[in-house]
């Protein structure tokens, strides 16, 4: 996957909250959002890591179940992406560890293990 680039991340993760939201009303739709990302919030509003994390919070106390993969790469490396996913409540996986070849099948395992844990199949 490609990365990098301007990252309205706060908006992105609003958006997520109400297409969540929005299926609420359906009691066989069970939401999970993984999302991947590095956790940096480049762009969009006066403090956009702040918002993101407040969005993050949101959707953590809706009761959403998430998944972060860490895409950040080089360095320095911020640890963003595991921040994120600790104030989404979530797991944070590092993109490295799902590359082909190299994958041990770690996202579908926890995606698995989260739906399963939210009794869907």
């Amino acid at each position: 996957l490609p990365t990098g680039g301007m990252t309205p991340l706060a908006a992105a993760l609003r958006t997520a909250l109400d297409v969540a939201n929005g299926s609420s009303g359906d009691q066989q739709l069970v939401p999970l959002l993984v999302v991947i990302t590095d956790g940096r919030a480049t762009h969009g509003g006066a403090a956009p890591l702040a918002e993101s994390q407040a969005a993050a919070e949101a959707i953590r106390r809706a009761g959403i179940t998430c998944v972060v993969v860490d895409a950040e790469h080089g360095t320095p490396r911020l640890g963003l992406a595991a921040e994120l996913a600790a104030h989404l409540g979530g797991e944070c996986i590092a993109l490295d560890s799902l590359r082909p070849g190299q994958s041990d099948g770690r996202l579908e395992q926890t995606v698995r293990a989260r739906l399963s844990s939210l009794n869907v199949r």
